[in-house]
Protein backbone atom coordinates (compact mmCIF):
# COMPACT_ATOMS: atom_id res chain seq x y z
CA UNK A 1 0.00 0.00 0.00
CA UNK A 2 1.28 3.45 -0.88
CA UNK A 3 2.27 5.74 1.94
CA UNK A 4 -0.13 8.45 0.71
CA UNK A 5 -3.13 6.11 0.87
CA UNK A 6 -2.10 4.83 4.30
CA UNK A 7 -1.85 8.41 5.57
CA UNK A 8 -5.25 9.27 4.07
CA UNK A 9 -6.82 6.22 5.76
CA UNK A 10 -5.35 7.18 9.14
CA UNK A 11 -6.56 10.77 8.78
CA UNK A 12 -10.08 9.70 7.86
CA UNK A 13 -10.19 7.19 10.70
CA UNK A 14 -8.98 9.83 13.17
CA UNK A 15 -12.06 11.96 12.50
CA UNK A 16 -14.39 8.97 12.84
CA UNK A 17 -15.09 8.02 9.21
CA UNK A 18 -16.31 4.43 8.85
CA UNK A 19 -14.61 1.58 6.99
CA UNK A 20 -17.04 1.56 4.07
CA UNK A 21 -16.73 5.26 3.35
CA UNK A 22 -12.93 5.07 3.60
CA UNK A 23 -12.96 2.13 1.18
CA UNK A 24 -15.20 4.03 -1.25
CA UNK A 25 -13.04 7.16 -1.17
CA UNK A 26 -9.72 5.32 -1.50
CA UNK A 27 -10.87 2.65 -3.96
CA UNK A 28 -9.82 -0.21 -1.69
CA UNK A 29 -11.78 -3.19 -0.42
CA UNK A 30 -13.45 -2.86 2.97
CA UNK A 31 -11.43 -5.79 4.37
CA UNK A 32 -8.18 -4.11 3.34
CA UNK A 33 -9.20 -0.92 5.11
CA UNK A 34 -10.22 -2.89 8.23
CA UNK A 35 -6.85 -4.66 8.33
CA UNK A 36 -5.02 -1.36 8.02
CA UNK A 37 -7.09 0.26 10.79
CA UNK A 38 -6.28 -2.41 13.38
CA UNK A 39 -3.77 -1.82 16.17
CA UNK A 40 -0.48 -3.49 15.20
CA UNK A 41 0.05 -5.39 18.46
CA UNK A 42 -3.42 -6.00 19.90
CA UNK A 43 -5.41 -6.33 16.68
CA UNK A 44 -8.22 -4.22 18.13
CA UNK A 45 -9.80 -1.28 16.35
CA UNK A 46 -7.93 1.98 16.88
CA UNK A 47 -10.12 4.53 18.66
CA UNK A 48 -10.37 8.05 17.25
CA UNK A 49 -8.39 10.43 19.48
CA UNK A 50 -11.26 12.90 19.84
CA UNK A 51 -13.39 10.68 22.09
CA UNK A 52 -10.98 10.63 25.06
CA UNK A 53 -10.26 14.34 24.55
CA UNK A 54 -13.96 15.24 24.75
CA UNK A 55 -14.51 12.98 27.77
CA UNK A 56 -11.58 14.60 29.55
CA UNK A 57 -12.90 18.08 28.76
CA UNK A 58 -16.37 17.26 30.10
CA UNK A 59 -14.87 15.80 33.27
CA UNK A 60 -12.78 18.94 33.85
CA UNK A 61 -15.73 21.24 33.14
CA UNK A 62 -17.94 19.31 35.55
CA UNK A 63 -15.36 19.35 38.35
CA UNK A 64 -14.78 23.11 37.91
CA UNK A 65 -18.52 23.77 37.94
CA UNK A 66 -18.90 21.75 41.16
CA UNK A 67 -16.01 23.68 42.72
CA UNK A 68 -17.61 27.03 41.82
CA UNK A 69 -20.98 25.82 43.14
CA UNK A 70 -19.38 24.74 46.43
CA UNK A 71 -17.63 28.11 46.91
CA UNK A 72 -20.86 30.02 46.23
CA UNK A 73 -22.80 27.71 48.55
CA UNK A 74 -20.30 28.19 51.39
CA UNK A 75 -20.17 31.98 50.99
CA UNK A 76 -23.89 32.59 50.51
CA UNK A 77 -25.36 34.59 53.42
CA UNK A 78 -29.02 34.11 52.54
CA UNK A 79 -31.18 31.89 50.38
CA UNK A 80 -31.69 33.14 46.86
CA UNK A 81 -35.30 33.25 45.72
CA UNK A 82 -35.34 34.63 42.23
CA UNK A 83 -36.03 33.67 38.66
CA UNK A 84 -34.26 30.41 37.98
CA UNK A 85 -34.87 27.67 35.45
CA UNK A 86 -36.36 25.63 38.28
CA UNK A 87 -39.18 28.21 38.62
CA UNK A 88 -40.45 27.20 35.19
CA UNK A 89 -40.50 23.51 36.07
CA UNK A 90 -44.03 22.16 36.72
CA UNK A 91 -42.68 19.54 39.14
CA UNK A 92 -41.03 22.28 41.24
CA UNK A 93 -44.35 24.17 41.39
CA UNK A 94 -46.16 21.01 42.48
CA UNK A 95 -43.64 20.20 45.21
CA UNK A 96 -43.55 23.77 46.52
CA UNK A 97 -47.36 23.96 46.65
CA UNK A 98 -47.43 20.83 48.83
CA UNK A 99 -44.71 22.13 51.12
CA UNK A 100 -42.11 19.55 50.11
Amino acid sequence: MKKEIATKIKQMQAVGVGYRLIATKTGLKVDTVKKHCKHPTTGNRIQPPYLPISQSYLKQANSIWLLIYQVVKENCTSDYKGATPADDDPMEHLLRSRGL
